[in-house]
């Protein structure tokens, strides 16, 4: 697992190695990774007292670069590279970028050049993974021994004592069943959510149920926005909560739940606060262009440097008292994976860490979330999106083999939730029967939900024969189909028009896809275009499906990716529609079964039906 880590982390370098250092700033701009010219128009501190710039180009269209909230980059001037500064990408709008930065003070370089902003590998991630496998492999605790056995030898896992009461009210009979199987557990526990079933429901009652016999529970998920999501749902069960890690790369809503935002309603705040100010004078006044520069000058300048560097410290001790003062309160402490050892909590230890969308994570990720616990508890569906790999030796050298894959289905530790709340029956059925042995029921509050009597849950439109071929974009090869966009959009037309009040998403495996459609389809406060990827966990009254793929070869791309699949065909409540070329799908068995199944139990229809 190492190995295949350092091939991740050497392929993921050698990309950026390539545009950035090989590669000159036009072919940089070209591929989305640089924005340049950009003027900085706005400075200040934002959240966790980062210094911040706001940068803006009148140079590019939204959407024709690669940046995004949590972003590693740095902003510099072209061809100096002592001008050059680190940061976190926070926001983007439009032709505006906000750069959270890693530094105390902000040049007056940046206000008086144009600047180029660049994306930056960050091995920082990877050092703390390798650090975490390398305290794995050379171990010689006994109890973290045995996990590893348990997770890689097929060791049955220990059970406790189960002293804790398992909590009846709300849950179904599965939902009971994992909670008191995770409750007894004495090191490991599997929820198996699939689509729909309560997952959040139960995790929020495992928490409740342990912080009855433990002071506190660290909750962690493998991107910002599901831990996001984690900290949220468990904030408004009432429980204190405190969020951890950058606040650049954290939904702006959860703010309040931030350790920054914590320690600002404490009483010394206000101290530590004036301490900054007054230190950032004394950096203004070092740092003062003076045109004749003696001994006197040298001398002045450097009482203000060590007034600065005082005052720093000053502040940060008093910060640093209040972060532990705000931990030692909470009652859950959530962070990504990659932010478990940060260096507010780096030397806290936990009985227990509650790990949510764990097919998602990579085993060395969560590896560096378990070994600050006695006892982890995985939750989340292997027949969902998987971690991103992209070093195909390291996927062939099983990185993409994760911990949730490993010991879903183990009856010492792995239970499945079963009934599900969110789809029509017939819209859950194929998934049912292809991923989940058929164990999955609707309840009976959805089993037969849609949007008026009338109306299939379920409509294929095959495009065979309809001369809909698909196209790749230039600059990346990304596939996108005009006929299945033009398509998505009568078929939108006549859904808005007949159920003005139902939410719909248009969702398609291809980015290039996803962009048309968005230049396609007029804005409509209850629709959302977005990838498959970015649709799970989310759902809507109706969602259109767009495969995109259509050719001769019958080549269907990473549409092999069955899981994806399985995401996108469990995003809809009453009425799911999916548009695709049978003739080139249909060789494949996966999309054959598909289209079989929905011929036989939903709506089939030719894309003829539909003049485009």
């Amino acid at each position: 697992m190492a190995e295949a880590l350092v091939l991740e982390r050497n392929y993921e370098k050698a990309i950026y190695a390539t545009l950035l250092q090989e590669g000159n700033i036009k072919e940089r701009k070209e591929e989305g990774y640089c924005l340049h010219p950009m003027k900085a128009i706005k400075s200040g501190f934002g959240a966790g007292d980062y210094p911040f710039l706001l940068l803006e180009t009148k140079h590019y269209d939204p959407g024709q670069h690669r940046f995004e909230p949590g972003t590693p980059a740095i902003v510099q001037v072209p061809g100096e590279k002592e001008k050059t500064l680190n940061g976190t990408v926070s926001h983007v709008q439009g032709r505006e970028v906000k750069l959270s930065l890693h530094a105390d003070e902000i040049p007056d370089w940046t206000f008086e050049n144009d600047l180029a902003l660049e994306m930056v590998f960050d091995n920082r991630v990877f050092e703390e993974m390798m650090r975490a496998l390398s305290t794995a492999i050379n171990t010689e605790d006994k109890s973290l021994m045995h996990k590893l056995s348990v997770i890689y030898d097929g060791t049955e896992a220990g059970r406790g004592p189960g002293q804790i009461a398992t909590p009846t009210t709300g849950l179904n009979q599965s939902q009971r069943e994992a909670t008191e199987s995770a409750l007894a557990a004495s090191e490991i526990a599997v929820v198996h959510g699939p689509p729909g079933t309560g997952k959040t429901t139960t995790l929020t009652a495992i928490c409740r149920a342990l912080l009855q016999e433990e002071g506190k529970i660290h909750v962690c998920a493998p991107s910002n926005a599901a831990t996001d999501n984690l900290a949220e749902m468990l904030a408004r069960q009432g429980l204190r909560v405190v969020r951890i890690g950058n606040p650049a790369r954290m939904d702006e809503s959860l703010t309040r739940l931030t350790i920054e935002s914590l320690i600002r309603e404490e009483p010394d705040f206000k101290l530590a606060d004036n301490f900054k100010r007054q230190a950032l004078e004394h950096a203004k006044l070092a740092g003062r262009y003076v045109r004749n520069f003696g001994p006197e000058q040298k001398a002045e300048r450097a009482m203000h440097r060590n007034e600065f560097k005082t005052l720093v410290k000053q502040a940060r001790d008093i910060e640093s008292y209040l972060v532990e003062k705000c931990i030692n309160r909470a009652q859950v402490v959530a962070s990504t994976l990659t932010s478990a050892n940060h260096f507010h909590i780096k030397n806290t230890r936990f009985q227990t860490v509650l790990i949510d969308e764990a097919g998602q994570a990579t085993d060395p990720a969560i590896l560096m979330a378990l070994l600050k616990a006695d006892k982890f508890i995985l939750a989340g569906d292997p027949f969902q999106l998987p971690p991103t790999v992209k070093s195909p030796e390291a996927e062939k050298s099983g990185l993409s083999v994760t911990m949730l894959d490993r010991l879903t289905g183990r009856p010492d530790v792995s239970r499945m939730l079963t009934e599900q709340y969110r789809m029509n029956k017939s819209i859950m059925q194929f998934s049912n029967m292809r991923f989940y042995q058929s164990k999955l029921t609707a309840h009976p509050s959805v089993a037969e939900h849609r949007l008026a009597p009338e109306e299939v849950p379920l409509e294929v439109i095959d495009t065979a024969g309809c001369g809909m071929e698909e196209s790749a974009a230039e600059q990346n090869e990304s596939k996108y189909n005009q006929g299945e966009a033009q398509l998505v959009r009568t078929r939108l037309e006549e859904l808005a028009d007949s159920f003005p009040e139902a939410t719909i998403g248009v969702i398609s495996p291809y980015k290039e896809q996803v962009r048309l459609l968005k230049e396609t389809l007029s804005s409509n406060p209850k629709l959302t275009v977005d990838t498959i990827d970015a649709f799970q966990g989310r759902e809507r009254d109706v969602v259109i499906l767009s495969l995109v793929r259509s050719n001769e070869a019958s080549q269907i791309g990473f549409l092999k990716d069955y899981r994806r699949m399985n995401v996108a065909l469990t995003r809809s409540r009453k009425k799911l529609i999916v548009i695709g070329d049978s003739a080139t799908l249909g060789n494949d068995e996966f999309y054959n079964s598909f289209f079989a199944f929905a011929e036989s139990e939903g709506l089939y229809r030719s894309g003829w039906e539909f003049p485009v």
